[in-house]
């Protein structure tokens, strides 16, 4: 009888989740960042949250998918001379096919220059 009074407290009607916080279950920070659950995206780990810094590493650090603060300007590279067109730049974590750190080609169509 009690495992049956124990498992009705985690559930609602017909076995639904009871909501974040009513007044005899109050909601629960899991990771213990002051976030709960229902605010929280990952209550699991105390580094995401909102307001969290959103960062580059493959997580939503701040629960709302913005971009990340540390992504690198990279310029494309059309003719392979490892200096990108300076007029050809785009922000990302990781480095886009064909694009380099340096922009600095006068003439990206022409590896010589």
């Amino acid at each position: 009888m009690t495992l049956f009074y124990l498992l009705s407290a985690c559930s609602g009607a017909a076995g639904e989740p009871v909501p974040a916080e009513t007044d005899s279950h109050p909601a629960v920070d899991q990771d213990g960042d002051g976030y709960v659950l229902d605010e929280d995206c990952d209550d699991t780990d105390p580094d995401v949250h909102p307001g969290a810094q959103e960062i580059c590493n493959g997580l939503d650090d701040d629960c709302d998918d913005t971009d990340a603060i540390d992504q690198g300007r990279w310029y494309a590279d059309q003719d392979g001379d490892f200096h990108g067109a300076p007029d050809a730049a785009t922000t990302a974590c990781d480095r886009p096919a064909d694009a380099v750190r340096s922009g600095d080609d006068c003439d990206d169509s022409d590896p010589a220059r």
